[in-house]
């Protein structure tokens, strides 16, 4: 996939609604492209770190990420595994 795609179904990714090909393909695609990485985090930041600023509460933002990805790696492999 290219960068624009990719970058279009960040929000989806979020919602945790890509289907399991998809979500491989966009994981792979995050091991490896810095720039899509970068609006990934940026995306992230806008929806859950004004939440929680909102709210008063402390965050790691990076580290959030990083546990939601590997979680979204780990329901992928979950599923095709079955």
């Amino acid at each position: 996939m290219d960068c624009n795609k990719i970058q279009r179904r960040i929000p989806t990714f979020l919602k945790a609604e890509l289907k399991s090909r998809e979500l491989m393909r966009f994981l792979e695609h995050m091991e490896t492209c810095e720039e899509c990485k970068e609006e990934l985090t940026i995306q992230y930041l806008s929806s859950e770190g004004i939440l929680r600023l909102e709210e008063g509460k402390t965050f790691d933002l990076d580290r959030e990420l990083q546990e939601y990805m590997l979680r979204a790696e780990k329901g992928m492999k979950r599923r095709i595994n079955l």
